[in-house]
């Protein structure tokens, strides 16, 4: 006897992106359970800004049947309506027509799912799902990787009653709320307290198959490697400054330095990197063998979250942690000091924590890992096994006990 789980994502591999990643990662575990059978209702190769991967095919090996739904948008009419008709554009998303797939896609499964496991984001998988989920009136869990409406980066102000609407629906709805962090849970608790009950945690991942021995060797300059977007409000100043302070107040450290920045960037972030600010390398996009290849050559690497206005709404789990803990290298995490990465980063001894607005104090902390370099200092750079409690096989099985648990 077997379970028929729906996993219903956009974001879903062989696309190119963090929460497809974090999908593999799940599937890859999932599908290993004798006791799982796993279809998939995804979005149509290609689809907007998820570009397709070859390296990310393995991990639909393990599903029985993958139906891709065809998404209506188009680059160029998403900017035009985003400026106009912003309110269009969230509800909830610019990928919305995938909810509209419902019928269609149900009527290509060739099973009827006893569990259905929705992924956002995007958004539009969790609407997908609640149509999916008032038609097989079977349980649901429902995942979100970042908030919904209380989400500080993703303002919502045109629609934010209907988002507000259709998130209390779904809430309702579903059998399992998971999110990635306490601090989520924890404000979610908060809104919905009689939905409290049915919250978890599922975090983001790493697999334990990537892990490997990498001893950490002194080379011909310490390297900073950051590998992730950097766009909007995440950007690279924070570095900018510090090393310009740096080479102004301590130029040996800066020639002992090589800074290597990899991942998507907006039109604002290659300016300021086109300026050839003192030491910085930009690689630009790597596929994801190539980022962690990358990885592993750092001495120390660099994570830059997304600033928020205040603590409480520092509640993100950054998947990229996750790959960096893999790397077992020193982590430089410019992040809010009571934010999810920050306690993830103290509980691990991962690194150190510096606030957004203080370039000094980074400064000061690559001085600190030049000196070490210099002295060849292994103890320094090396973050010791990565903390199981990430990995995916480990929450997957949590995840397969959990779908027994409902049927």
């Amino acid at each position: 006897m077997h379970l028929n789980i729906l996993l219903v994502s956009i974001a879903c591999p062989p696309k190119k992106d963090s929460e497809s990643l974090q999908v593999a990662k799940y599937l890859k575990y999932l599908t290993k359970n004798d006791r799982v059978k796993l279809d998939v209702i995804t979005s149509r190769n290609p689809t907007l800004y998820m570009p397709y991967d070859s390296s990310l095919e393995p991990y639909l090996n393990g599903v029985r049947q993958v139906v891709e739904v065809p998404i209506q948008e188009w680059r160029y009419i998403n900017i035009f309506l985003r400026k106009f008709f912003p309110s269009i554009m969230m509800k909830p998303d610019s990928k919305k027509s995938f909810c509209c797939g419902e019928e269609r896609a149900s009527r290509q499964l060739s099973q009827h799912p006893d569990v259905i496991y929705s992924r956002s984001f995007p958004l539009s998988s969790t609407l997908m799902a609640y149509r999916l989920h008032q038609k097989f009136k079977c349980p649901w869990v429902l995942h979100l990787s970042d908030p919904w409406t209380i989400n500080p980066l993703n303002s919502l102000a045109p629609a934010q009653a209907w988002n507000e609407e259709m998130e209390q629906r779904c809430f309702s709805a579903a059998t399992v709320l998971s999110f990635t962090s306490d601090k989520t849970l924890r404000r979610y608790a908060e809104i919905y307290p009689d939905f409290s009950h049915k919250m978890m945690v599922f975090p983001n991942v790493f697999d334990s198959d990537n892990i490997h021995s990498n001893p950490w060797k002194k080379k011909e300059t310490m390297k900073l490697v950051y590998t992730g977007g950097l766009v909007g409000d995440r950007t690279p100043n924070i570095l900018v400054d510090a090393l310009m302070l740096l080479h102004e107040m301590n130029r040996e450290a800066f020639s002992n330095i090589e800074v290597v920045l990899a991942g998507e960037t907006d039109r604002l972030v290659r300016k300021t990197l086109n300026k050839k600010p003192f030491g910085i390398n930009h690689v630009g996009v790597l596929n994801f063998d190539e980022t962690v290849a990358l990885q592993a050559e750092a001495d120390v690497l660099l994570l830059i979250d997304t600033p928020t206005k205040n603590s409480d709404d520092a509640m993100f789990f950054p998947s990229k942690l996750l790959d960096y803990m893999l790397a077992g290298r020193r982590v430089f995490a410019v992040t809010d000091s009571k934010s999810s990465t920050s306690e993830v980063i103290r509980r691990g001894s991962l690194g150190d924590i510096i606030d957004h607005g203080d370039p000094h104090t980074l400064m000061n902390y690559l001085v600190d890992a030049v000196d070490n370099w210099k002295l060849s200092r292994l103890e320094y750079f090396s973050t010791g096994n990565a903390d199981q409690n990430y990995s995916a096989k480990h929450q997957a099985e949590r995840l397969s006990t959990l779908f027994e648990s409902l049927t």
